[in-house]
């Protein structure tokens, strides 16, 4: 079967396995930092910056599909999903304000991409080069213009352009 944005088969929304395997891989990350991350009924515990109204199925593709971006560019994978995480907002008390509105206001941009081809591509082609290569967690510099190109329809947005620095 032919492979789509992200690795995932097309034509196919972001199944409950996927889904599944992103709140195990996230819940083990923060196992290990010794930080509580319990899903209720789909849903992280207020750790997780989602945004009133966004879908954690919808975090998770976003987040597995930056993985997957970087794959061939960065072999460790506990690396790079620490460093999708901080680029994405996973926690965000250690995060400026300010970036955490944006990446908030930004994966609301991407409402249902855990099930529309159309918006798993656009996101595939919002990604810069500096969010692929980038090799270690503290060389994030918290601005997301750096990492993400904003898609035209989201352009027109003037929160997201408040917070798009």
């Amino acid at each position: 079967m032919p492979r789509g944005e992200a690795g995932l088969s097309e034509g196919h929304s972001y199944g409950r396995r996927r889904l599944k395997l992103v709140q195990d891989r996230l819940k083990n990350r923060f196992d290990k930092a010794g930080i509580d991350f319990t899903f209720s009924h789909g849903h992280a515990n207020n750790l997780i910056s989602l945004a009133e109204g966004e879908d954690f199925a919808d975090f998770a593709f976003l987040f597995d599909a930056l993985v997957f971006l970087r794959a061939p560019y960065n072999q460790d994978l506990s690396l790079s999903e620490r460093i999708v995480g901080r680029l994405l907002c996973v926690i965000f008390p250690d995060k400026p304000g300010r970036y955490v509105k944006a990446m908030q206001q930004f994966r609301r941009g991407f409402a249902a991409v855990a099930k529309d081809p159309e918006l798993r591509a656009e996101f595939s082609n919002s990604v810069r080069r500096a969010a692929i290569t980038l090799d270690r967690t503290d060389q994030i510099v918290w601005r997301p213009s750096l990492y993400f190109v904003l898609p035209p329809r989201l352009r027109e947005s003037k929160e997201l352009r408040e917070w798009w620095t």
